[in-house]
């Protein structure tokens, strides 16, 4: 088996793992016996024992994503309940899989992306599935007299003197978008600070950055 895998028993102690496991975790073949939470594994994570436990007490499957400490290779880290042929809960199944590759092309996509919005002409936020901002470009920032500091992981309703807490957009980004995945030309009229009395056109479409990973673009137009 070339994937990473170490089976543990109810008190977390190790029952056996597989060859790939050994250098990722910094075993050898006495570890067999001993407690997750007391190897040194080459990963940056303090609490792989208690990772193991959740999995146990919840019956649910837990991960999590970890670096490797020499290379810093990321890797996606799992924990399963381990049960019997009786369906009795007797430990956990740890495995990991390598997404560096993944992660760091992620990462530049993600970078790519906030070059594009920023010269963009329109004034454009991202949000996450919360609507809480995740990036805002310089346009947004310079006309509505705001610094990055003061715009990102605030929710979008949180923004300046509570502007967009507007209930119809409320309905809309909350109800609409996750169904229909966009929102096309919605006016919003509202006296903005530093700006005075405008008319704003709101569009809104559902982005997917990463598989599971829900965000929202929102583009914002002056049209007074």
């Amino acid at each position: 088996m070339t994937v990473p895998v170490v089976i543990v028993d109810l008190e977390l102690r190790i029952r056996r793992f597989t060859p790939p496991a050994q250098k990722l975790l910094n075993l050898l073949p006495g570890d067999v016996g001993r407690r997750l939470n007391e190897i040194r594994p080459n990963l940056s994570v303090d609490d792989l024992g208690q990772f193991a436990r959740e999995a146990i007490d919840s019956v649910n499957v837990q991960e999590r994503e970890v670096r490797e400490k020499e290379s810093g290779a990321w890797y996606q880290m799992w924990a399963r309940p381990y049960k019997t042929w009786d369906n009795k809960i007797d430990g956990a199944v740890l495995s990991f899989e390598n997404i560096d590759a993944l992660k760091r092309e992620i990462e530049y996509l993600i970078r790519y992306g906030d070059a594009l919005i920023d010269n963009t002409r329109g004034a454009l936020l991202i949000l996450d599935a919360d609507l809480r901002v995740v990036s805002a470009n310089q346009v947004f920032c310079r006309t509505f007299q705001v610094t990055r500091r003061e715009t990102e992981k605030l929710t979008l309703y949180e923004l300046g003197d509570g502007q967009w807490n507007i209930p119809r957009l409320r309905d809309l980004l909350e109800k609409v978008l996750p169904n229909n995945g966009r929102v096309e030309d919605y006016e919003v009229r509202h006296s903005f600070p530093h700006l005075g009395e405008r008319t704003m056109m709101l569009n809104a479409h559902r982005i997917e950055p990463q598989p599971g990973k829900r965000m929202i673009l929102l583009s914002i137009e002056n049209v007074t």
